[in-house]
């Protein structure tokens, strides 16, 4: 039973250790950041594994550990905080989401993809009719040129109906530039659809989600995140990379079709975001009244009714208790917390 609740313990750490895991990675060193609880901190950090890598193939990661700008590893709690935070910013912000949302809440066409595509093949169609009917047109043009030679129709009778048929070949033209655009927005939403569909229904609630339904979420769009430290302020710089150019995009109004509704044509923004985070000179993040609750709560459970760690973190989520980082507890984490108080709570 102990072997079966440590495996438990160890497999769900490994899960649901955090949100950003396998998208953070060195910005000099390009190594992935990985996750680790130090014996002497209650936080768990984003760490360069450079300096690993150096004792193995000194030769390789040498250099790369000895430039390396990742001086200062990252906490794991505060920072998935506040890299959400300017995920949900850029998306809120976001004109090429906000319209194709729009778009797809408005017009019951846009319902799902299969639709999307239905009504993008009609488009083709008539573009198709269209483009036949032009040519229509320009030969009934040839053919009246034709008459006019051979004096079939009179020239003033022949210069009147080629200015008609020119009148009837504009505004074919129109029309067809008018299915031109609209099947380049049609062709471009149906690669969004389906994300933006998601996306909206849970990016309010994002970070309410389980922690396995955020990461697919974020690695939907979320290509990888850069990470570097600059000691002269003495904060890690955050470079976001994501698969849509979605960062500071805009919209150009081209003025109202036929029916009166808008034209407008979504202008691609960057891939690319920044985000600079001051690191925390706070030791503890929990107030003292909270801590002291939570030490005697652990104290209790501990030593009063003798319960193992694993146990002790289920006691603790169920009522609620979370880390000093927000998260849930698991071994690995009440471990290294038991360890930094000041009362005997038995062995670790």
């Amino acid at each position: 039973m102990i072997l079966e609740d440590n495996m438990r313990s160890k497999d769900n750490s490994k899960i649901n250790q955090t949100l950003f895991d396998g998208l953070l990675q060195c910005k000099s060193c390009e190594m992935k950041l990985s996750i680790k609880t130090k014996s002497d901190s209650i936080y768990d950090l984003y760490s360069c594994r450079s300096v690993e890598y150096k004792w193995k193939n000194p030769q390789k990661w040498g250099t790369k550990h000895k430039n390396c700008t990742l001086k200062k590893s990252v906490r794991v709690g505060t920072t998935d905080k506040v890299m959400i935070d300017h995920l949900i910013e850029i998306l809120k912000d976001s004109k090429m989401v906000r319209e194709n949302f729009k778009v797809k809440s408005i017009s019951p066409k846009f319902e799902d993809v299969d639709n999307l595509k239905t009504q993008t093949d009609k488009k083709k169609k008539y573009l198709s009719e269209k483009r036949k009917k032009k040519e229509k047109l320009e030969e009934s043009l040839v053919d009246t040129e034709v008459k006019i030679l051979t004096e079939e129709v009179s020239k003033s009778v022949g210069k009147k109906m080629k200015i008609r048929i020119h009148e009837l070949i504009s505004e074919v033209d129109l029309e067809i530039n008018d299915l031109l655009r609209e099947i380049n927005v049609f062709d471009n939403s149906s690669v969004w659809i389906d994300w933006l569909n998601q996306m909206y229904l849970e990016v309010d609630s994002l970070e309410t989600l389980p922690l396995k339904e955020q990461k697919i979420f974020v690695s939907t769009y979320l290509k990888k995140i850069g990470v570097e430290y600059i000691p002269e302020i003495k904060s890690h710089k955050f470079h976001f990379e994501f698969f849509y150019p979605i960062v500071e995009d805009n919209i150009k109004i081209n003025g109202k079709d036929k029916s009166g509704r808008r034209k407008y044509e979504i202008l691609d923004g960057s891939t690319k975001s920044i985000l600079v985070h001051k690191l925390s000179n706070s030791k503890n993040k929990l107030p003292k009244e909270e801590k002291d609750r939570l030490n005697r709560v652990i104290s209790e459970l501990r030593v009063e009714k003798s319960l193992s760690l694993n146990k002790v973190c289920i006691e603790l989520n169920e009522l609620g208790f979370t880390t000093p980082t927000e998260k849930k507890w698991d071994k690995s984490k009440l471990s290294s917390y038991i360890k930094h108080m000041k009362i005997d709570v038995g062995k670790v």
